[in-house]
């Protein structure tokens, strides 16, 4: 029996209907990814599974348990926490009394101080702000404060919508890493999100009006997991890594043959035709070096061919439904 069950929901906003029949499982222990544009519903499944915005229609089942009509708290009481779209941290409470009022349902003290160490080792820059006001914190920070605030409530299910929205990519992906190692540790999470290179590690979702699918399970984050097995993980790097560091040399030598036979062209009268022909040989060496070279054993742009791909992704794709 699946941990959360929603079949066939409809939701609205008075008269306009937001949710279309939404069904989807999500399995103890798994971390589901539920991906979509703008309006196509995402964060009106996690209200309505957190009874913020009722379901008129269909049932939502948790833990053998029918919630679609439950109160707000009585899902927190049932083990569902949520990390909403935009943070919405206290910003005149400082890091410690937003933390505390994510147990505000709880009475056993000696496992919140428990659960607030586990959020300071999962956060460590939150135990560093912990007396600091949550609104003069940045984007990132807000978001752990966010995540951490939930996670305080101890939850069997953990919701969260949109974590990488308005941060920092390098915070992002700090912020992915962990939400893996929340995973990891046990806890069920359904993930709302639209950039699916942090989201996903297989795209097995299907989006749309009608009918939506999540994608089950991500174990771990895509780009980290890309980054250890060596495919760079933003388009930057990837267009360094097609040229190799051998092209760049030589086109680092190119341009400084092309300065010296100017310079002997304007002062000595002579020069510009054994400079050229140097940079237009180099420029004929550096894609002969790249296709040819191979790359030195556990190089960081270690790849199959010049325009070869990743064997660990290579053999995700094989296997992919």
């Amino acid at each position: 029996m699946a941990l959360l069950e929603l079949e066939d929901i409809h939701t609205f906003y008075g008269n306009i209907e937001a949710l279309k029949g939404v069904t989807l499982e999500v399995h103890e222990g798994e971390c589901v990814t539920l991906i979509g544009s703008n309006g196509a519903g995402k964060s009106t499944t996690l209200r309505s599974i957190s009874a913020l915005t009722r379901a008129r229609e269909g049932s939502i089942r948790f833990a053998g348990a029918e919630i679609t009509h439950a109160a707000p708290q009585d899902v927190v009481r049932l083990g569902i926490s949520q990390a909403p779209e935009g943070r919405h941290c206290f910003p005149r409470m400082t890091v410690r009394e937003n933390l505390d009022l994510g147990a505000y349902l709880r009475n056993d003290r000696s496992s919140i101080e428990q659960d607030m160490e586990r959020v300071y080792s999962l956060f460590p820059r939150l135990y560093e702000r912990e007396r600091q006001k949550a609104g003069t914190m940045s984007g990132g920070e807000q978001q752990m404060l966010a995540i951490g605030r939930a996670l305080m409530a101890r939850p069997k299910l953990l919701l969260l919508d949109e974590p990488s929205m308005g941060i920092a990519p390098i915070l992002v992906e700090r912020i992915y890493a962990t939400i893996a190692e929340i995973n990891h540790q046990g806890t069920t999470i359904l993930l709302v999100e639209q950039n699916a290179n942090f989201a996903l590690d297989e795209p097995r979702v299907r989006d749309g009006d009608r009918t939506r699918r999540a994608c089950r399970p991500f174990r771990g984050v895509a780009r980290e997991s890309r980054r250890a097995e060596g495919l760079p993980g933003n388009m930057t790097v990837v267009v360094f890594a097609l040229l190799g560091a051998k092209a760049l040399y030589l086109t680092f030598a190119w341009l400084a043959s092309a300065i010296a036979a100017s310079w002997l062209s304007d002062r000595k009268g002579y020069g510009e035709k054994p400079g050229l022909a140097t940079g237009l040989l180099l420029t004929v060496l550096a894609p002969v070096i790249w296709l040819v070279v191979p790359a030195r054993a556990g190089s960081k742009w270690k790849r199959l061919g010049p325009f070869g791909r990743d064997k660990g992704l290579v053999a995700a794709d094989t296997n992919r439904d």
